[in-house]
């Protein structure tokens, strides 16, 4: 299991519903690069290469956002 920031997650879980990196950033309120960068450090994080990889955690539940402090 891998725990991720509150954001990461976020973007985790738009991801695992198809959303582009531009859908999210608008979703956000962020840019479509800071979404690419997020994801490239998750990809490295958790150990997978893309998108599909990600999205097949997210739905087994090996993913989990941070508790709030």
């Amino acid at each position: 299991m891998f725990t991720l920031t509150k954001r990461q997650y976020e973007i985790v879980t738009r991801v695992a519903r198809g959303a582009t990196d531009q859908q999210i950033a608008d979703e956000l309120g962020i840019s479509p690069r800071t979404v690419s960068n997020s994801l490239a450090r998750i990809y490295d994080r958790v150990g997978v290469s893309g998108r599909v990889h990600l999205a097949v955690m997210h739905a087994t539940g090996k993913l989990h956002a941070k508790p709030d402090a």
